[in-house]
């Protein structure tokens, strides 16, 4: 897969691919990955800035950062609203 291929993939949702069968891939495998790394880099993030926080607030703390609904926000605050395909 070319570069061009994958970015153009990162932006179509499979709503998107599914009404033009065959044309596009969809970005789902990516949004699984996209998600792991998003997780590891919140995780380390609360890690190092909350020392003395249980394991258990950190997990409370990075659920509540990674919800759909902030993470729509953010993606709509940087344009992604504009280029993803839905």
């Amino acid at each position: 897969m070319k570069n061009e291929d994958l970015l153009l993939t990162a932006f179509v949702h499979k709503s998107y691919a599914a009404d033009y069968a065959g044309d596009f891939v969809h970005n789902e495998r990516l949004e699984f990955l996209g998600d792991a790394i998003l997780s590891a880099i919140i995780a380390k993030l609360l890690y190092v800035m909350y020392p003395a926080h249980a394991e258990s607030d950190l997990t409370l703390y990075k659920i509540a950062l990674v919800r759909a609904e902030n993470l729509a926000e953010v993606a709509k605050d940087i344009g992604l609203d504009k280029v993803i395909l839905l």
